[in-house]
């Protein structure tokens, strides 16, 4: 087993790699539009002025209470979207796609490693098999590519919110494992529960969810004074100690847990929230009908996204990686894989919980943009799911009947006939335009991003070199989901503030 793995963590490295290389030949046509600039309009007026980095920082924060009183109330997203990379000079805006893959793949890496090899023990080629399995599966099938990967302002309101909150899950798996937090430790989760909670408020709600989760199971385990790994203490002392341990636990994350909390009450309540939904025709349903509604789509999603080719293949391939997880939490934790039914059941419901946003305000579920953090999740639980399941198989059936013997060989059997198949039916389906990779391959192929990269740099010459106040501009136009998408407005919102106009127009107005 363990050389298959090492083998197939290689396999997905290579492959990880040269699915990047689309993006790589993309990355010099991408350019900021829409609310990269409308968020920058601060930053950008006074880095052209001063050229000092201070300078741009202090607008940065000013640009916080400017839109949390008009806009929205997303305290983090705000200031890091007024440092888009194009204010500085824009070419270089082309990092965009690297930069949002890396943030990713690091928070991602380090989500993984943090228990299977911090908490298990397990090799890091086995943390970055799994690793590079989540990643290329979100990437290549998220479900709308320019708001997560290449447009600043959308990417880094849910990707890079999305890797922040994993940051923070991943200290706190940290802190379980050594027991509790000293007081640096404790400040440093404070503030990243903060930044967290100033984030979109889908992620928001889906921390405090979480949150709220992993108390709930510290303080059973506290009361029960167990491990939950199905082996009985073998003394009162022991009893104790645990009882002490997650009691301990328990008190270090209450403060974290209500700085998240006050600072999403923080982002909730904010004045520009109330004009923003105004704006947008204010909310569809009452909070009963958002409710049933987000069970409902709940259940359509999770059997959608569960039943495509591309999950199945990568439940395929987690397997082998997943049997060496269960056999370290069964042969060295005592672990049994109890209430599985439980587990699907909670994870369903955070899964369910995740649309209500949408559904509450626009009676919609196809918002392409939640639907990427909605993805990502998506995939942890996925993960988690069919290894816990899998480990119940395990324990109850494999390891009862002494069928292991033969599971290296049977999973790598799986894994080559699950890409074969995969292979042939994208192959025979014509459907390989879905994937991310793909798009952007076609995008500078069929000279789609030149085009549209070519129209950006004459409209930026003409803004840079003309005084007048009022300037007429030619409009991009890109068919490409990896440039640009129906949800992100007109090109140019926001540029009149961002070069100080008084009126910028297609040159067709």
């Amino acid at each position: 087993m363990k050389k298959l793995l090492k083998n197939l963590t290689i396999i997905l490295a290579i492959a990880f790699m040269l699915s990047l290389i689309p993006i790589i030949q993309l990355s010099p046509h991408i350019y900021a539009q829409v609310d990269d600039f409308s968020f920058s309009r601060f930053t950008h007026v006074a880095w052209v002025h001063t050229h000092n980095i201070f300078a741009v920082i202090g607008d940065a924060f000013k640009t916080i209470p400017f839109f949390y009183t008009l806009w929205q109330g997303t305290y983090t997203s705000a200031f890091l979207m007024s440092l888009e990379p194009g204010i500085w000079n824009q070419e270089f805006y082309h990092i965009v796609p690297m930069l949002m893959i890396a943030i990713l793949g690091v928070a991602t890496f380090w989500f993984v490693s943090s228990f299977v090899s911090g908490i298990l023990k397990l090799d890091k080629y086995i943390s970055s098999g799994i690793t590079l399995l989540i990643l290329m599966i979100s990437f290549q099938c998220i479900k709308q590519p320019a708001e997560a990967f290449t447009w600043y302002n959308g990417a880094i309101h849910y990707t890079g919110i999305y890797a922040l909150w994993l940051i923070l899950l991943t200290c706190n798996i940290k802190v379980f494992v050594s027991g509790g937090a000293g007081k640096r430790e404790q400040v440093g989760l404070c503030l990243l529960a903060f930044l967290v909670a100033g984030g979109n408020n889908l992620t928001v709600l889906t921390a405090l969810i979480v949150q709220v989760y992993m108390l709930l199971l510290l303080g059973i385990m506290a009361l029960y004074k167990g491990r939950l790994t199905g082996k009985k203490s073998e003394d009162n002392k022991k009893d104790s100690e645990s009882k002490t341990g997650y009691n301990k636990l328990l008190i270090t994350f209450i403060p974290e847990s209500i700085l998240l909390f006050v600072g999403a009450m923080i982002n909730f309540l904010a004045p520009g929230n109330a004009i923003r939904m105004e704006a947008m025709g204010g909310n569809s349903n009452g909070i009963v009908e958002t409710i049933v509604k987000s069970f409902s789509a709940g259940v359509k999603y999770s059997f959608d996204w569960t039943i495509s080719i591309s999950s199945l293949l990568f439940i395929a391939w987690l397997l082998p990686f997943a049997m060496v997880i269960i056999k370290r939490l069964v042969d060295k934790f005592g672990f049994e894989f109890k209430f599985p039914l439980l587990l699907i059941l909670a994870e369903y419901c955070l899964f369910s919980a995740m649309w209500a946003p949408n559904i509450y305000t626009s009676d919609e579920t196809d918002v392409l943009r939640t639907q990427n953090f909605i993805y990502l999740v998506y995939i942890v639980l996925l993960t988690v799911t069919v290894t816990y399941l899998m480990g119940w198989v395990y324990v109850r059936l494999l390891r009862k009947y002494k069928i292991t013997s033969r599971l290296p060989l049977l999973c790598g059997a799986l894994v080559v006939c699950a890409t074969i198949g995969f292979a042939a039916t994208i192959v025979h389906a014509g459907s390989y335009g879905y994937y991310t990779s793909v798009a952007a391959y076609n995008a500078v192929k069929s000279g789609d991003a030149l085009q549209w990269a070519g129209t950006i740099r004459y409209d930026f010459n003409v803004l840079e070199e003309s005084d007048a106040p009022e300037v007429r501009i030619a409009k991009p136009e890109s068919g490409s989901p990896v440039i640009t998408c129906d949800e992100i407005e007109e090109w140019r919102h926001g540029l009149v503030y961002y070069y100080e106009k008084e009126s910028v127009l297609y040159d067709f107005e």
